[in-house]
């Protein structure tokens, strides 16, 4: 089972990136985007990153690194 550990949201609200844990120990995150079309209305996948991190703070270390909104 993948264990969230922390979402992290843009200023508008619009993106957000979700870091995770999975079973074996390793991390990783994925990023979203909000869509507004009235037949979505929910989040989408943005990237088809694949990450795997040894620990917590390379996962944040490279969310941060790798998505320019991050402040």
């Amino acid at each position: 089972m993948i264990k969230n550990i922390q979402t992290i949201y843009s200023e508008n609200k619009k993106q957000r990136v979700t870091v995770f844990q999975r079973e074996d120990g390793t991390f990783g995150f994925s990023e979203e985007r909000f869509s507004e079309d009235e037949l979505e209305m929910c989040w989408l996948p943005y990237s088809r990153n694949v990450s795997f991190f040894d620990t917590l703070e390379t996962a944040l270390h490279e969310t941060s690194s790798r998505l320019d909104w991050i402040i």
